[in-house]
Protein backbone atom coordinates (compact mmCIF):
# COMPACT_ATOMS: atom_id res chain seq x y z
CA UNK A 1 0.00 0.00 0.00
CA UNK A 2 1.51 3.24 -1.12
CA UNK A 3 1.71 6.30 1.17
CA UNK A 4 1.45 4.34 4.41
CA UNK A 5 1.13 6.36 7.58
CA UNK A 6 4.22 6.61 9.72
CA UNK A 7 4.45 7.45 13.39
CA UNK A 8 6.02 10.81 12.56
CA UNK A 9 2.75 11.86 10.91
CA UNK A 10 1.05 11.75 14.35
CA UNK A 11 3.95 13.03 16.41
CA UNK A 12 3.15 15.87 18.79
CA UNK A 13 6.68 17.25 18.68
CA UNK A 14 6.80 20.23 16.35
CA UNK A 15 8.58 19.94 13.00
CA UNK A 16 8.12 16.19 12.50
CA UNK A 17 4.39 16.62 11.89
CA UNK A 18 3.40 16.26 8.29
CA UNK A 19 1.54 18.98 6.47
CA UNK A 20 -1.29 16.61 5.63
CA UNK A 21 -1.98 15.80 9.29
CA UNK A 22 -1.93 19.53 10.14
CA UNK A 23 -4.45 20.13 7.34
CA UNK A 24 -6.58 17.25 8.64
CA UNK A 25 -6.60 18.70 12.16
CA UNK A 26 -7.46 22.15 10.82
CA UNK A 27 -10.34 20.72 8.78
CA UNK A 28 -11.57 18.76 11.80
CA UNK A 29 -11.44 21.87 13.97
CA UNK A 30 -13.62 23.72 11.49
CA UNK A 31 -16.28 21.05 11.65
CA UNK A 32 -18.95 22.08 14.15
CA UNK A 33 -19.36 18.54 15.47
CA UNK A 34 -15.68 17.87 16.07
CA UNK A 35 -14.54 21.35 17.14
CA UNK A 36 -15.36 20.46 20.74
CA UNK A 37 -13.06 17.49 20.70
CA UNK A 38 -9.85 18.79 19.12
CA UNK A 39 -7.32 19.77 21.76
CA UNK A 40 -4.81 22.50 20.96
CA UNK A 41 -1.78 21.02 19.23
CA UNK A 42 -2.86 17.42 19.71
CA UNK A 43 -4.72 14.60 18.06
CA UNK A 44 -8.45 14.86 17.82
CA UNK A 45 -10.77 12.61 19.76
CA UNK A 46 -13.41 11.11 17.55
CA UNK A 47 -17.01 12.12 17.98
CA UNK A 48 -17.79 8.42 18.11
CA UNK A 49 -15.69 7.98 21.25
CA UNK A 50 -17.40 10.90 22.95
CA UNK A 51 -20.85 9.66 22.02
CA UNK A 52 -19.97 6.12 23.13
CA UNK A 53 -19.04 7.28 26.63
CA UNK A 54 -21.42 10.23 27.08
CA UNK A 55 -24.24 9.80 24.57
CA UNK A 56 -24.43 13.51 23.65
CA UNK A 57 -22.69 16.86 24.00
CA UNK A 58 -25.22 17.78 26.69
CA UNK A 59 -24.27 14.72 28.71
CA UNK A 60 -20.57 15.55 28.26
CA UNK A 61 -21.20 19.09 29.52
CA UNK A 62 -23.19 17.77 32.48
CA UNK A 63 -20.40 15.39 33.43
CA UNK A 64 -17.81 18.17 33.09
CA UNK A 65 -19.89 20.37 35.40
CA UNK A 66 -20.23 17.54 37.92
CA UNK A 67 -16.49 17.00 37.86
CA UNK A 68 -15.87 20.74 38.28
CA UNK A 69 -18.31 21.02 41.19
CA UNK A 70 -16.70 18.01 42.90
CA UNK A 71 -13.27 19.60 42.51
CA UNK A 72 -14.55 22.89 43.95
CA UNK A 73 -16.18 21.05 46.86
CA UNK A 74 -12.88 19.34 47.66
CA UNK A 75 -11.08 22.68 47.55
CA UNK A 76 -13.70 24.26 49.80
CA UNK A 77 -13.45 21.37 52.28
CA UNK A 78 -9.66 21.75 52.34
CA UNK A 79 -9.97 25.48 53.06
CA UNK A 80 -12.47 24.88 55.85
CA UNK A 81 -10.70 21.82 57.27
CA UNK A 82 -10.49 21.91 61.01
CA UNK A 83 -13.03 24.70 61.34
CA UNK A 84 -16.42 24.07 62.87
CA UNK A 85 -19.66 25.93 62.28
CA UNK A 86 -19.40 27.80 65.60
CA UNK A 87 -15.91 29.01 64.65
CA UNK A 88 -17.18 30.30 61.31
CA UNK A 89 -20.00 32.22 63.02
CA UNK A 90 -17.67 33.59 65.67
CA UNK A 91 -16.55 36.50 63.44
CA UNK A 92 -20.14 37.58 62.83
CA UNK A 93 -20.88 37.32 66.54
CA UNK A 94 -17.85 39.46 67.43
CA UNK A 95 -18.72 42.12 64.87
CA UNK A 96 -22.34 42.36 66.01
CA UNK A 97 -21.28 42.47 69.67
CA UNK A 98 -18.86 45.32 68.94
CA UNK A 99 -21.50 47.31 67.03
CA UNK A 100 -24.15 46.83 69.72
CA UNK A 101 -21.72 47.68 72.54
CA UNK A 102 -20.49 50.76 70.67
CA UNK A 103 -24.06 51.93 70.07
CA UNK A 104 -24.93 51.40 73.75
CA UNK A 105 -21.79 53.27 74.87
CA UNK A 106 -22.72 56.22 72.67
CA UNK A 107 -26.28 56.20 73.97
CA UNK A 108 -27.91 55.51 70.61
CA UNK A 109 -28.96 51.92 71.45
CA UNK A 110 -30.60 50.46 74.56
CA UNK A 111 -28.82 47.11 74.73
CA UNK A 112 -27.82 46.07 78.23
CA UNK A 113 -26.33 42.72 77.15
CA UNK A 114 -24.37 43.24 73.91
CA UNK A 115 -23.31 39.59 73.61
CA UNK A 116 -26.84 38.29 74.19
CA UNK A 117 -28.44 40.73 71.77
CA UNK A 118 -25.77 40.04 69.13
CA UNK A 119 -26.50 36.31 69.40
CA UNK A 120 -30.22 36.95 68.97
CA UNK A 121 -29.60 39.18 65.95
CA UNK A 122 -27.29 36.60 64.40
CA UNK A 123 -29.91 33.87 64.85
CA UNK A 124 -32.54 36.15 63.31
CA UNK A 125 -30.35 36.97 60.29
CA UNK A 126 -29.43 33.30 59.79
CA UNK A 127 -33.08 32.29 59.83
CA UNK A 128 -34.23 35.04 57.50
CA UNK A 129 -31.41 34.44 55.00
CA UNK A 130 -32.08 30.69 54.97
CA UNK A 131 -35.75 31.30 54.12
CA UNK A 132 -34.81 33.68 51.30
CA UNK A 133 -32.16 31.32 49.87
CA UNK A 134 -34.57 28.37 49.95
CA UNK A 135 -37.22 30.45 48.20
CA UNK A 136 -39.90 29.80 50.79
CA UNK A 137 -43.30 31.34 50.17
CA UNK A 138 -43.42 34.97 51.21
CA UNK A 139 -39.66 35.11 51.82
CA UNK A 140 -37.89 37.70 49.73
CA UNK A 141 -34.99 40.06 50.29
CA UNK A 142 -37.13 43.12 50.94
CA UNK A 143 -39.35 41.35 53.46
CA UNK A 144 -36.32 39.85 55.22
CA UNK A 145 -34.71 43.28 55.55
CA UNK A 146 -37.94 44.78 56.92
CA UNK A 147 -38.27 41.96 59.47
CA UNK A 148 -34.63 42.29 60.49
CA UNK A 149 -34.97 46.06 60.98
CA UNK A 150 -38.19 45.89 63.00
CA UNK A 151 -36.89 43.08 65.22
CA UNK A 152 -33.53 44.82 65.72
CA UNK A 153 -35.44 47.97 66.70
CA UNK A 154 -37.25 45.99 69.43
CA UNK A 155 -34.08 44.21 70.62
CA UNK A 156 -31.65 47.11 70.65
CA UNK A 157 -33.92 50.07 69.98
CA UNK A 158 -33.17 53.70 70.46
CA UNK A 159 -33.55 55.20 73.89
CA UNK A 160 -36.63 57.30 74.60
CA UNK A 161 -35.98 60.98 74.16
CA UNK A 162 -35.87 62.88 77.40
CA UNK A 163 -38.15 65.88 77.76
CA UNK A 164 -36.59 69.32 77.71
Amino acid sequence: MRGSTTSSTYSLSGPTRSRSSAKSRAAAAKSSRSAWFVPRGGKSTSVGHILYYFGSKDRLLLEALRWSEAALAEERRALLAGRTAPELDHGWQQDLEALVAQGADRGVLTADDAAGRAGELLALLDGLSTRVVLGQRGADRGGALASARSTAERLIGRPEPTGA
